[in-house]
Order: structure tokens, then sequence, then C-alpha cells
């Protein structure tokens, strides 16, 4: 009976080890995982960060209809990407130069017929 157990015992041992094995892997994969998250909402910050600091270059630098022209195109396709990130604006560095310069642009002259719609979708966004 003894011989039994232990014989059973010394069987299943192999089963236990590789359990043990599988749950330490498990967690390795968990850390990797994390690991990996967290990494990709850094690019996301540093992604945000260098969009923000592009359109407030671009505000600073309209001074005509052709300048807003220039920023109109360079402007759409980075505030909608902004879009698709607004919860994760409010810790982007760079924001409240751009809130700045959003509150300080001459929309004159044609200006604002130009970028009105990009200004009031950045404004949603950021404000």
């Amino acid at each position: 009976m003894k011989t039994t157990i232990l014989l059973s015992l010394a069987l299943a041992l192999p089963v236990f080890t590789s359990c043990g094995e599988a749950t330490d892997a498990a967690g390795s994969m968990a850390d990797k995982a994390g690991s990996m998250a967290e990494k990709a909402g850094e690019a996301v910050g540093i992604d945000a960060g260098s969009m923000i600091t592009k359109l407030t270059e671009g505000l600073g630098s309209i001074k005509d209809v052709a300048s807003a022209e220039k920023f109109k195109s360079m402007a759409g396709p980075l505030v909608d990407s902004l879009s698709g990130m607004k919860d994760k604006l409010g810790s982007v560095p760079g924001l409240d130069a751009l809130k700045s310069a959003l509150g300080s642009v001459n929309m004159e002259g044609g200006i604002g017929a130009v970028i009105g719609p990009i200004i009031e979708k950045l404004k949603g966004l950021v404000m």
C-alpha cells in the first residue's frame, strides 16, 4: 500500500512541477505584457506631445491667409489623430502652450474662414 502511494506521488510530481513552471511562465508573460502596455502608453504620450508642439508652432506661424492654408493642411490630420487620444491629452506636455496659442491666434483678414473649424475642434479637445 505504501509502495503504491509513493509510486503515485512519484509519478504525479512532474505534473506538479510543470504546473509550477506554467504558473511562473504565465506570471512572466503577464509582466512582459504589462511592460509593453506601459511603453505603448508612453509612446502615445510622446506622439501626442509631438503633435501638440507642431500645432502650437503652426499657430504661431499664421500671419495671413496663405499661412493659414498651410496650417490647415498640416493641422487637419493631427487634430483627427488627437481626437482619438482625447482621454489622454490632460497629461501631455505642452498643452498649456497650445491653449495659449489657441487664445491668441488672429482670426481676422480671412484667416478665420480658413482655420475656424480646426480651431474650434482643437478647443473642444483641449479646453
